[in-house]
């Protein structure tokens, strides 16, 4: 029971006037703020908030990293945190980070245009999970793809066998296939070896989630994955790889 409300507005923090937090430059801010209707906190406790291991919860109930990780990654952004709370009044933290304007320009988005671009080629994206299908969907896109998507391997073999089967067949073209390992009726390995099977010289590209040992990796390229990418995507070596796999000799 209760209430947890969130809050977005803007900051304007001027020259000579006290800051919402100590150190806090002059100029705009976005303020993200999240209230409760809780127990709040004594004043003992808001002296060791952010301490990494400080914890009010039973032993085994918590580690009291979490508010020590937020407050990491805020600073890390050059933003800082603050708290309000009351004994039996609930609590409200208030996230402030620095706004910036986005620059007017014509043309391409220079940190995409910096990266290693698409050159109309077509890439298959084998995701099952909806959210991860569309983002790299838009990130490919953005790098100049074109991007047909499958959530699983047995929906991806459907569309390259119609791909090989097309005439004229540049009208159908695929040219890698970026899948996932693990998903519901055919993963990234199946796939892999029913596309060998049926002599498929395309490229493919192994997407996973999980942390791989050295011998998983050499495993996975013994059976003809060209490379490796790990999940969440960062978006300049997903630019440089899939570049690489597609400039690359087909696989023998």
């Amino acid at each position: 029971g209760g209430d947890l409300r969130f809050a977005l507005s803007t900051v304007q923090v001027s020259l000579g006037e006290v800051p919402p937090v100590a150190e806090m430059p002059s100029g705009r801010w976005i303020c993200l703020a999240v209230s409760d209707t809780g127990t709040g906190m004594s004043e003992e406790v808001q002296e060791h908030l952010f301490e990494p291991f400080f914890t009010t919860k039973e032993v085994g109930k918590g580690t009291g990293l979490g508010l020590a990780q937020v407050y990491g990654i805020v600073r890390q952004h050059e933003g800082y945190v603050d708290v309000e709370t009351e004994l039996g009044a609930g609590t409200t933290f208030r996230i402030y980070l620095p706004l910036y304007e986005e620059a007017e320009s014509e043309g391409e988005d220079p940190e995409v245009s910096s990266l290693p671009q698409g050159r109309g080629e077509t890439i298959l994206l084998v995701e099952d999970e909806v959210k991860l299908r569309e983002a790299g969907q838009a990130m490919l896109t953005s790098l100049g793809y074109r991007v047909k998507t499958a959530a699983n391997g047995r929906e991806a073999l459907a569309i390259c066998k119609k791909a090989q089967a097309a005439s004229p067949p540049e009208d159908h073209e695929v040219d890698l296939i970026i899948t996932d390992l693990v998903m519901p009726k055919m993963g990234g390995k199946a796939l892999m070896h029913e596309l060998r099977r049926m002599n498929s010289p395309l490229s493919v590209l192994a997407i996973t989630g999980y942390a791989l040992q050295e011998k998983d990796l050499t495993s996975l390229r013994h059976i003809g994955f060209v490379d490796i990418i790990p999940k969440p995507f960062d978006f300049e070596a997903l630019a440089q790889v899939i570049r690489r796999a597609l400039d690359a000799p087909p696989p023998q």
